[in-house]
């Protein structure tokens, strides 16, 4: 079964209904929240989507704040079938990038058109398999040390960023 709400139905007002369609949808496996304006705080309502295997929260409001990374965290753990995760065009920075290694059984990240300074990289994602990085500022050093921790990366789009190099010691 798929859901796909309409763009713009601004779901931060209905989290006590995403609550009790969780509940209620034991199947889903696609879920489309993009252009929502959802924020950090939606995540506690879509843990409960636990067959979930494609969590689309691309053009929204999630920013990656304190809260935000032990949302990541949350969100991670209740869903352990997750497969794909659009995360693209947000304000995420890179507090998040390191929350994320806990979506083990992601093969698709999406993380384009976000915040990021490259100042940290991905970790953890053993089965990930296409990275979108589009529009990204990077860290060269730290770049590449993430990619070589991604041992199935089939797939990397990187482009439109800036690569920043850094000598020894920098």
């Amino acid at each position: 079964m798929r859901l796909f709400p309409s763009s713009m139905l601004n779901f931060e007002k209905h989290h006590a209904g995403l609550k009790v369609l969780s509940s209620r949808l034991k199947k889903l496996e696609n879920l489309d929240l993009s252009w929502n304006q959802c924020n950090d705080s939606i995540f506690s309502s879509i843990t409960g989507f636990s067959s979930l295997k494609s969590l689309d929260l691309s053009a929204n409001q999630l920013t990656g704040s304190s809260t935000g990374i032990n949302s990541f965290q949350v969100l991670a753990s209740g869903l352990r079938n997750l497969e794909e995760l659009y995360l693209s065009s947000n304000k995420l920075n890179d507090s998040v990038l390191s929350s994320l290694g806990g979506f083990s059984t992601l093969k698709s990240l999406y993380l384009s058109n976000n915040s990021f300074t490259g100042s940290t990289g991905l970790n953890g994602l053993r089965k990930l398999e296409i990275l979108y990085l589009e529009s990204s500022d990077f860290k060269e050093s730290i770049l590449i040390e993430s990619l070589g921790a991604l041992p199935s990366l089939k797939t990397l789009d990187a482009s439109y960023s800036t690569f920043k190099h850094f000598g020894k010691g920098q």
